[in-house]
């Protein structure tokens, strides 16, 4: 941000290090008075340091609430260390004026004033604010976004007026089973003298583009085909509950930082960051175009066609984010078809954009909260780039051009796959998508995260092979790097006589389409969850002759209940191309053929399966 290099930053430079995120100036101008505490017109990298390490959570245990502190300054408090309801709403009004063509329902989100102000005067203190915020963060964090009954448990209805804070019911991540989550055992509530308030009324917004037709889509080859987006159970079979290298994508400077619980291999993105301003504009993308179809298919309900496969409808985001001064193109590829993916798993769609759209940055900052948009994760050896979304569900992958047209050629396939075998441990694909700036592209898919839940504590890419498959991985680094086929030598996955023939059926299926495909070098991905004493007593009321358990959000329990497996096929795009035909017969001079990754996609499944049957037990 401090472009000039002169140790402090103005208005003026803090403005412009926002790039388009908070584009708004009444919202910028904030944000910048909340980090500059000594109130002389400026911050330095002290100030900026000491205010990040509350925003980014570094010191919520020992302070618990001082975080918040920050976000009410954000409203301008008076003298009184008042917030009059004017200033909380010039702040609202900015939010929706930096969302630019994204839904808001200001008045809906005033609702958090209005509940706060228990007394009536217009105006909220700090107590006040802290206690909405603590028992309503995520309708705050979505600003408005996820819809109250959504996130009532069984049972519980939302009601309204004064009924509304007798009711004590307490919206937090854990009723959505956040990825915060490192053990079985529930989070703790949060701590407050007084009792909680849910926000509730006015009904949720539609969930289209405000401005729809500012988004400018522009649907190749025919606009009336665009698709849809919802779920109902008699449109959308369900599965049984679970139980390239980027041109204008920079690679991370320095070494992985990690975050709290779950240990993440990644970089957190925040403004400042190299990929802010790209990360931004990829979740305005997301978010416009799934609202869209899903505003869409809650109207039509009908299936995929042909021609939705081949449906490409593009955005221009210039159009979209205010203030955007270089022209960026967001393009959805086959969206109704995706929709479905994401509708037979149970994917929720608002809690789908809350996580990868833009609202989550901007409502976090609402709860004292400097969230990173998506976090640079790995890059591989292809050069491909990994992100995720900063609740842990979702995976970004850049993709090279050909893993794009594979997915797009077999993705028919890939639904039909998935309806009928709803257990398939392939890569569950959410979206396909590009992104172009100044002509230059960059492709990536939306995946499910195979590792959301519990905390993992090891994990192995194996692929039946044995050259060059061995990592090195300090004790520290098992939970976040992945041992090979070598590292794994002697270890078992212990499910039993009755669950071994069941995981091998699936993964004869999976691998069957992918040989059809011409797909080969596909890993199968195991991560473990090592049971602790405290877990131990609910591990054994666990089943243990299901294979996959919904109480272990799809993990596998094994057969002696010490451990909890999550298991997966990735890397399932990749051809026997012309370069994989040149690595066999190189790499064939010197090493075993039967020992090198790269084979031909039939004898690739051979030695796939029968090297996942050698390590069940």
């Amino acid at each position: 941000i401090d472009t000039d290099q002169l140790g402090v930053l103005t208005p003026t430079t803090f403005r412009a290090g926002l790039c388009s995120v908070i584009s708004d100036d009444v919202l910028a101008d904030a944000l910048f008075d909340v980090f500059d505490e000594e109130n002389d017109g400026k911050f330095d990298f002290r100030e900026y340091i000491h205010c990040l390490s509350y925003l980014f959570g570094k010191r919520q245990q020992s302070e618990p609430l001082k975080h918040l502190e920050y976000s009410f300054r954000l409203f301008s408090p008076d003298s009184d260390g008042l917030v009059s309801r004017a200033n909380f709403a010039s702040i609202v009004a900015s939010i929706g004026r930096s969302l630019g063509a994204i839904c808001f329902d200001a008045d809906r989100f005033m609702t958090v004033f209005d509940n706060a102000d228990v007394d009536g005067k217009g105006a909220i203190s700090l107590p006040q604010f802290q206690r909405v915020a603590m028992q309503n963060t995520l309708f705050i964090q979505s600003l408005g976004l996820l819809k109250l009954d959504d996130l009532l448990p069984p049972g519980v209805a939302s009601g309204g007026g004064a009924d509304a804070a007798e009711s004590a019911v307490v919206i937090s991540d854990s009723m959505i089973q956040s990825a915060a989550h490192t053990s079985l055992l529930p989070p703790p509530p949060p701590s407050l003298d007084q009792p909680p308030v849910v926000v509730v009324d006015p009904p949720v917004p539609e969930l289209a583009s405000a401005a729809a037709s500012s988004a400018a889509p522009t649907p190749t080859p025919d606009a009336d085909a665009r698709p849809p987006a919802a779920a109902d159970d008699d449109v959308v079979p369900r599965a049984r509950s679970s139980s390239g290298s980027a041109p204008f994508i920079h690679a991370p400077q320095s070494a992985p930082l990690r975050g709290e619980g779950q240990p993440k291999k990644g970089i957190p993105m925040t403004f400042g960051h190299e990929n802010w301003d790209f990360s931004y504009r990829l979740a305005t993308g997301v978010r416009l175009s799934v609202s869209e179809t899903y505003t869409s298919f809650q109207k039509s309900r009908r299936k995929p066609d042909p021609h939705d496969f081949e449906l490409v409808v593009s955005y221009d985001l210039s159009s979209v984010i205010s203030k955007s001064s270089v022209p960026w193109t967001f393009t959805d590829y086959s969206p109704l078809p995706f929709l479905y993916v994401r509708l037979f798993y149970s994917v929720d769609q608002r809690l789908y954009m809350f996580s990868l759209g833009p609202e989550k940055i901007l409502g976090c900052l609402l709860v004292g909260n400097l969230s990173a948009l998506c976090e640079m994760v790995s890059t591989g050896r292809s050069g491909s780039f990994f992100f995720k979304s900063n609740d842990g569900r979702f995976l970004i992958k850049t993709l090279p051009v050909e893993e794009c047209d594979m997915l797009r050629r077999i993705l028919p396939q890939y639904l039909q796959h998935v309806q009928a075998n709803p257990h398939s441990l392939l890569t569950r694909f959410y979206g396909l998508h590009l992104m172009q700036k100044a002509g230059q592209s960059v492709y990536f898919a939306v995946m499910a995260n195979l590792f959301n839940g519990l905390s993992i504590d090891e994990q192995f890419d194996l692929k039946g092979s044995t050259v060059n498959r061995s990592v090195d991985v300090p004790p520290s680094e098992r939970a976040t790097v992945s041992g090979k086929d070598n590292d794994f030598a002697g270890r078992k996955l212990k499910l039993g006589p009755n669950r071994k023939p069941q995981l091998l059926e699936i993964i004869d299926n999976d691998t069957a389409l992918l040989e059809l495909n011409g797909i080969c070098d596909y890993s199968f991905l195991i991560g473990f969850h090592y049971v602790t004493e405290d877990e131990a007593d609910f591990v054994s009321t666990l089943s243990t002759n299901e294979l996959f358990l919904a109480d272990l959000n799809g993990g596998i329990l094994s057969s002696d209940r010490s451990a909890i497996y999550y298991v997966g096929i990735i890397d399932n795009l990749t051809t026997f191309t012309y370069t994989k035909s040149i690595e066999f017969y190189s790499k064939s001079l010197i090493y075993a053929s039967g020992g090198l990754s790269a084979l031909r996609p039939a004898p690739y499944r051979v030695r796939f399966q029968k090297y996942i049957a050698t390590i069940l037990e």
